[in-house]
């Protein structure tokens, strides 16, 4: 008798545990409007600038804004990445991907925690907007 209540126990927590969202999942938009996808951890957002442009911006920003030191940083026709780490030794990324001659899609990644931080992922996302707009 026990086993059996054990087992619907069980049984009745799994279907708990597959209907709920998955976690680490948010959209929303920067203070300049462009929208975005937050998943598990880093931000992602299309931008209507040239791969070059962003990561100028990108690489400004990271460096100059923020202030965190650039471990490695590439960029060619198609892809591009910044690596960089916080006073607090934390891992923060920047990688573009090619959409097109003006569109290029932006990855934002703080991690400060295991899930990262949507909300300074969001503000590095305003920076390099600002910067693009200049």
């Amino acid at each position: 008798m026990r086993t059996n209540v054990t087992l619907a126990l069980l049984a009745s927590l799994m279907l708990v545990g597959l209907s709920a969202p998955i976690s680490g999942c948010a959209s929303g938009s920067t203070a300049e409007g462009t929208d975005y996808d937050f998943r598990v951890n880093e931000l992602i957002a299309t931008v209507p600038y040239s791969i070059e442009q962003t990561y100028e911006a990108s690489l400004a920003v990271l460096r100059d804004d923020m202030r965190w030191v650039i471990e490695e940083s590439a960029v060619d026709a198609f892809d591009g990445r910044i690596v960089a780490r916080g006073a607090a030794d934390n891992v923060r990324r920047v990688r573009l991907e090619r959409r097109g001659d003006s569109l290029t899609e932006v990855r934002v990644m703080v991690a400060d925690g295991p899930f990262g931080d949507e909300d300074r992922s969001r503000a590095v996302m305003s920076r390099i907007e600002e910067r693009l707009s200049r």
